[in-house]
C-alpha cells in the first residue's frame, strides 16, 4: 500500500512496543529485498514471498559485520565460488530477530569484487548448515527484538538464492533498503515520541501536583 501506509503502521506499532516495530521494519526490508531479486532468483524466492504474504514466514537483514562499524553497505566477508553457487563465512552484527527469523538476506563481497562496495546479496534460509546465533541479546532499550550477532561458517548458497548480480548488492542496499530503512526508523522514533507525549499528558492530567498550576504546563498543547 505504499511508503505512507508503511510509515503509519510502523509508527503505530512503535507507540505500543518499539521492539515489535523494529522487527516489523527489518522484516519488511527483508521481504522488499527478496521481492526485488534478479529474475533468475525471483522464481526460487516466490514460495518464500507467498509464505511472507500469508504471515507464516519472518525474514530479516544480516548486513552489518564486525569490522565495518556503521557502514553496513561495506561487508568485510567475501563469497567464494563453489560450483553453481558460493560459500560464505562471516560474522554478522545487529541481526534483528536473530534465531527467530526463517530467512536472512545476507551481504558479502562478490568473489571477484575489487572495491569495498562490490558486494552481492544472498538469501539464506535459517536452517542453512553453518548458520548460527553467535551470542545472546542483552541490549539497552529495545530489549525484545533479539538483535544478536549471527555466524556464517562456510555456508553453502546455491545460485538460485543469489538475489543480485555479482557486485550489484551495493545498489540494492542503497536503492531498495536504505530509503525504507530511513523512513521506517524515523517512524519508530515518531511512535516513541507520541507514546512519550501521551504518557506525559496522562500523568499531568491525573497527578494531584502543584505542577499543574505552572503556566508553562497549563499552556502546553497536550
Amino acid at each position: 500500500m505504499g511508503p505512507r501506509t508503511f510509515a503509519a503502521v510502523t509508527a503505530t506499532l512503535a507507540k505500543a512496543d518499539a521492539s515489535v516495530a523494529m522487527v516489523y521494519l527489518m522484516h519488511i526490508l527483508g521481504a522488499a529485498t527478496i521481492g526485488a531479486a534478479r529474475p533468475s532468483a525471483a522464481q526460487a524466492a516466490t514460495p518464500m514471498l507467498q509464505e511472507i504474504a500469508a504471515g507464516r514466514h519472518l525474514s530479516t537483514l544480516a548486513f552489518s559485520e564486525a569490522g565495518s562499524p556503521s557502514h553496513f553497505w561495506t561487508p568485510i566477508s567475501r563469497a567464494r565460488r563453489n560450483g553453481n553457487g558460493v560459500r560464505i563465512s562471516a560474522k554478522k552484527s545487529w541481526v534483528t530477530s536473530a534465531g527467530h527469523a526463517q530467512s536472512y538476506v545476507v551481504s558479502s563481497l562478490a568473489p571477484e569484487g575489487v572495491g569495498p562496495t562490490d558486494s552481492t546479496l544472498y538469501l539464506l534460509p535459517a536452517e542453512t548448515r553453518g548458520l548460527s546465533v553467535a551470542g545472546p541479546w542483552d541490549g539497552l532499550g529495545l530489549r525484545a527484538n533479539a538483535s544478536a550477532p549471527i555466524a556464517l561458517d562456510d555456508c553453502e548458497v546455491p545460485s538460485s538464492f543469489q538475489l543480485t548480480d555479482d557486485g550489484a548488492g551495493f545498489q540494492a542496499m542503497l536503492n531498495v533498503v536504505l530509503p525504507l530503512f530511513n523512513l521506517g526508523t524515523a517512524a519508530v522514533a515518531l511512535g516513541l515520541c507520541r507514546a512519550a507525549v501521551d504518557g506525559t499528558s496522562s500523568h499531568l492530567k491525573s497527578a494531584n501536583s502543584s505542577i499543574l498550576a505552572r503556566p508553562s504546563v497549563r499552556a502546553c498543547p497536550l
